[in-house]
């Protein structure tokens, strides 16, 4: 017996980033007297009736601490309803907006999200919209993963058909051409370019991509397909270990990447974090790196000035005082982003020194 219910909520304000066919609201539920977050999926924009659910279907098989579950699905006139808890941490997105994520919380963050799309693969299906808008923070600073409107099930031979997806292309995976199968190894990629945006910060990733966006498709297209995007260099404070497994999830070749989203949790969880640096600012002409260490002055490295003629300098604090360290051992200012970067590692290297 089939039977037709009604929900009602109150939009309150669009948050997050729109997606493709739908947007997502902060709404108020009278039936279950809360917020949530109101997804609605435009009928006309998704074509075929088959996929209107499909997205919730996903995310219920998919049931996990670390996805974001689906309270209720509803059919409306115009469009599809999914309602979400409403996560009160925002986006991974707002957190490396202005700079990198400390190197503790990436390993935490990079667990949390391994694990959420280990299980969406456990549940037979491929996300293929991994990035740092579709994680998810809640009250408690644990992270999960969400927004399954790209996601596609997976067949028997553990493919799927691509045919009707269009991935954006900054996060589009190398093996990607449209209308072609793929697989699980195309989430382990958009799982390296979401660590690789968190370890760097977004600003740096995005002054990438501002780059190869200005070429016609076919030279955005080969810089992804051969590795020249992104660049898969890294801040020298970025651990060793970890820039390791995210350029193992980078690999343009789908058979070198690890195993699963699992294997590369894995990977990550046998970093050893010997120097957690915190982004304390983070512009393109000024940038200030702290480490805490207890018992000893803070140690700062800093970066002054744009190129040619940056300045990088380290510095001790105590008690609000701040003195140069190796003062006068330093080089002249770097004119190219070669002797920038050497100069960075250089200063990292004699800040733990």
């Amino acid at each position: 017996m089939e039977i037709i219910a009604q929900v009602r909520y109150d939009k309150i304000r669009e948050i997050g980033q729109a997606g493709q066919n739908s947007r997502v609201y902060e709404a108020f539920d009278h039936h279950l007297a809360t917020r949530l977050a109101v997804k609605e999926i435009e009928k006309t924009r998704i074509g075929d009736p088959k996929r209107y659910f499909l997205e919730a279907k996903a995310v219920h098989a998919s049931a996990h601490p670390r996805v974001v579950p689906i309270h209720w699905a509803a059919d409306a006139t115009d469009h599809v309803c999914l309602a979400m808890p409403f996560m009160k941490g925002g986006s991974l997105a707002d957190r490396i907006a202005g700079g990198p994520l400390r190197t503790s919380e990436l390993v935490r963050v990079a667990q949390d999200i391994c694990e959420g799309t280990a299980q969406v693969h456990i549940a037979k299906f491929i996300h293929l919209d991994l990035k740092p808008t579709n994680a998810l923070f809640d009250a408690n600073g644990r992270c999960a993963v969400s927004d399954f409107g790209q996601s596609l099930p997976l067949d028997f031979m553990g493919t799927a058909d691509a045919r009707d997806v269009c991935i954006y292309p900054s996060f589009m995976p190398p093996e990607y051409q449209g209308g072609k199968v793929l697989t699980p190894a195309a989430d382990v990629y958009q799982l390296g370019l979401t660590l690789y945006r968190a370890a760097n910060g977004e600003p740096f990733f995005k002054e990438q991509w501002d780059r190869v966006s200005a070429q016609p498709w076919a030279a955005r297209r080969n810089a992804i397909a051969s590795g020249e995007f992104p660049n898969r260099i890294f801040l020298p404070c970025v651990p060793r270990g970890i820039q390791q497994a995210i350029l193992r999830a980078l690999d343009v070749n789908p058979a070198r990447r690890p195993a699963g989203a699992r294997s590369l949790a894995e990977d990550l969880a046998r970093v050893t974090v010997a120097h957690d640096w915190v982004t304390e600012e983070y512009q393109p002409d000024s940038v200030t790196w702290r480490l805490q260490r207890p018992g000893r002055a803070d140690v700062l490295v800093l970066k002054r000035g744009p190129l040619p003629g940056a300045r990088v300098e380290v510095w001790t604090e105590a008690d609000g005082t701040r003195r140069r360290k190796n003062e006068g051992a330093w080089p002249p200012a770097a004119r190219t982003d070669r002797q920038l970067t050497k100069a960075l590692s250089r200063a990292f290297r004699v800040a733990v020194s």
